[in-house]
C-alpha cells in the first residue's frame, strides 16, 4: 500500500506541475500531454525502482540468512 501511495503521489504531482509548464511552452495540445506523461513516468520509475529492488532482494534471499 505504501508503494502504491508513493507511486500515485509522484505521478500525479509531477504530471500536474510539468503540464503547467508544458502548456506555456507548447500550448494546450497533445504535445504538452505527451511531454508531461513522459516526464511523470521517468520520475515515477526513479522513485519506485529502489523500493522494488530492495523488495526483490529480500524475497530472493535464503531463509536462513539474517539481514
Amino acid at each position: 500500500m505504501g508503494r502504491a501511495g508513493l507511486n500515485n503521489g509522484v505521478k500525479m504531482a509531477t504530471y500536474d506541475e510539468v503540464k503547467k509548464s508544458a502548456k506555456k511552452t507548447f500550448g494546450d495540445n497533445i504535445l504538452a500531454q505527451i511531454v508531461s506523461a513522459a516526464v511523470a513516468s521517468f520520475f515515477q520509475a526513479a522513485s519506485i525502482c529502489p523500493l522494488d529492488m530492495a523488495r526483490t532482494r529480500l524475497m530472493n534471499q535464503p531463509r536462513d540468512q539474517i539481514i
